[in-house]
């Protein structure tokens, strides 16, 4: 089958080393061609405080606002066109707001990508 750029509960397990993801905090797929992480809306992810998903092809950022307790978000490198229900303007810090109205992040990246 002709991968498609969404990310699977099988990637996950091989970045994190096992698949009881309630216990993941920290989760690095950098570099994986991703379009798709919708699996990141799973309950199980609850728990994760540390997001990098640089140098991907994502295009939104809709299916992260389940994300509660994400503090540290990258998103360096990707097609971001929309945050939240936002379109992405020349002003992506407003837009920002949209992303992070649930929950406490600290530090979100965006630079890069085109």
């Amino acid at each position: 089958e002709m991968y498609c750029g969404k990310l699977t509960r099988e990637t996950v397990t091989e970045k994190v080393g096992h698949a009881f993801f309630e216990h993941v905090r920290e989760v690095n797929l950098v570099s994986l061609k991703l379009k798709d992480v919708e699996i990141l809306t799973s309950k199980e992810f609850h728990g994760l405080r540390e997001l990098n998903l640089d140098n991907n092809v994502l295009t939104n950022l809709c299916s992260l606002s389940g994300l509660v307790n994400l503090s540290v978000l990258r998103c360096n490198y990707n097609r971001i066109e929309r945050l939240g229900s936002d379109p992405v303007r020349s002003d992506a810090a407003t837009d920002l707001r949209s992303l992070s109205r649930t929950s406490s992040r600290k530090e979100v990246k965006l630079g890069g990508g085109g």
